[in-house]
């Protein structure tokens, strides 16, 4: 690779920003269209930077980088997204080269490709391997084999800061962006930043509050090919030593090991920073680490007069500063402890009529896993809430009419509406009875207790899931099985929720 001639770099890369990034081995800048290389070490002997080769079309329109692990993704001044792997070793290994491909979406990374969204305002790529990380932390603390391929996921913050939309090459691809992760505060927090490493997503609003979350397609429920997912309490239970081993006990009728905890994690408020900060944000793996808890988050700022960056490892409690001498180069922000910036409620919502009494679903958010399903009774005003726990499932459906589609037009296979539009929306859900709702059943009047009874069958969870077969359930000690159906929220804004063999659906 030629060294870099007349273009201004940096000594060293701090941040994992789009125009800089870095991995464990490698940092990376953008100039002039053209991206620069040079090793993270100083003292590797080859401390000088240098240009990295990309294809012809590539060359001179690159905009935008990200780098995590193994990966180098670049964006071109049409948006169009470009993906370099065993970004990991160096350009002349024979067995592992540097190599590109504008290839993405299904079918296996070989679609057509994608682009960032025309409303983004920060990216970042995210790849949690399997030989690096190893597990991750699921919502029960058990430390999970990370999959049998490396989850790699680009993380897509939208101009007003309140959606995050992930791009993962191996699902639709093709510019669909209809797979998000809800930002904190059911999905209302307005993000400044975002950075993310490994599955875990960093971020920051304009009153400097921090939150992470440890996050991915796979970890949220919606892979249910490859990977059982439980709402009952897997705190405790054996976790698989590989991915070989798990995906074999999950097609195993007797299970071993602990199945993914769902709801999956939610989002942590980080320490707050006393000092003056910016929405410079960065998070980054530890090198010879493994695990969800092996990352260091850095925030840029200045303490008595001196600039520089914040920094702790994610679980610690206390910041500490490290002194640089740059220009603070993010926004400085107006810290407010009591203040978060939220966005409007959706005002989107759902009802459907079940014995008698109304079904109400408000401002739902195809991203939000918990809502509350509330039943009231028109008579009295009682009401009896329910918890809706929705995934927004793994599409295409392998259905007659998704096959047809495909065979005409394989760019739209599986594709769905970045929001909800007037085609039913399937989602893989579960029906939590809470204890409360449970003691208060016998007080309730009529129309609530047949409706709870319906939908829930006087179980704490029941499987409303997206395709029709049996589902495993615990309830009050004991296993049962059931066949379920599905749950749609149609176009109209009515919700149906119907199991087999239970009557009417609720929506009529």
């Amino acid at each position: 690779m030629p060294a870099a001639t007349g273009v201004s770099l940096p000594e060293r890369v701090a941040f994992r920003g789009d125009t800089e990034t870095f991995n464990l081995q490698w940092d990376f800048a953008v100039r002039d269209g053209r991206i620069y290389v040079k090793p993270t070490d100083p003292h590797s002997g080859h401390d000088v930077w240098r240009a990295v080769p990309v294809p012809a079309c590539l060359d001179g329109h690159v905009m935008q980088v990200s780098a995590d692990d193994n990966q180098l993704w670049a964006s071109d001044d049409q948006r169009n997204v470009y993906v370099m792997v065993n970004a990991l070793y160096r350009p002349e290994d024979v067995a592992r080269p540097w190599f590109w491909t504008g290839r993405f979406g299904a079918p296996l990374w070989g679609g057509d490709g994608t682009h960032l969204p025309a409303d983004t305002k920060a990216w970042s790529l995210s790849v949690l391997s399997k030989f690096r990380d190893r597990t991750w932390t699921d919502s029960a603390g058990n430390a999970q084999p990370a999959g049998g391929a490396d989850c790699t996921t680009a993380f897509v913050l939208n101009e007003e800061g309140n959606r995050i939309t992930i791009l993962d090459p191996w699902l639709t691809g093709g510019d669909d962006y209809s797979y998000r992760m809800a930002t904190p505060m059911g999905g209302r927090l307005r993000a400044q930043a975002l950075s993310s490493a490994g599955s875990v997503t960093f971020i920051v609003d304009r009153y400097g509050h921090l939150f992470t979350r440890n996050w991915d397609f796979d970890q949220s429920g919606a892979d249910q090919i490859f990977f059982r997912y439980s709402y009952e309490n897997q705190r405790g239970k054996p976790t698989a030593p590989d991915a070989t081993v798990l995906v074999a006990d999950n097609l195993a009728p007797v299970h071993n090991f602990a199945a993914y905890q769902l709801p999956a994690s939610d989002w942590v408020e980080q320490p707050a920073i006393d000092g003056t900060i910016t929405d410079r944000i960065s998070i980054q793996k530890i090198d010879g680490q493994t695990g969800s808890a092996a990352r260091i988050l850095r925030v840029e700022g200045e303490r008595n007069g001196e600039t520089g960056y914040w920094e702790k490892p994610i679980a610690a409690d206390a910041w500490t500063f490290v002194g640089t001498g740059d220009p603070l180069r993010g926004n400085t922000l107006a810290q407010n402890s009591n203040t978060y910036d939220l966005a409007a409620p959706s005002g989107i919502s759902y009802s459907a009529k079940l014995f008698g009494a109304d079904v109400e679903l408000h401002d739902f958010d195809t991203a939000v896993a918990d809502n509350d399903l509330i039943l009231r009774d028109p008579a009295t005003g009682a009401t009896a809430t329910l918890v809706l726990h929705t995934v927004d499932g793994l599409r295409p459906e392998l259905n007659l009419d998704e096959l047809t589609r495909a065979l005409h037009d394989h760019t739209t296979f599986g594709k769905r509406s970045a929001d909800l539009d007037g085609t039913d929306r399937k989602f893989y859900g579960v029906l939590e009875l809470p204890d409360s709702v449970r003691a208060a059943l016998p007080g309730l009047p009529e129309s609530l207790r047949q409706a709870v009874e319906y939908l829930t069958g006087g179980r704490e969870f029941t499987d409303y899931g997206q395709g029709a077969g049996p589902a495993d359930l615990a309830g009050h000690g004991r296993s049962v099985t059931v066949t379920i159906d599905r749950m749609v929220l149609h176009g109209d804004h009515t919700l149906t929720m119907h199991r087999s063999g239970r009557g009417a659906d609720a929506g009529s």
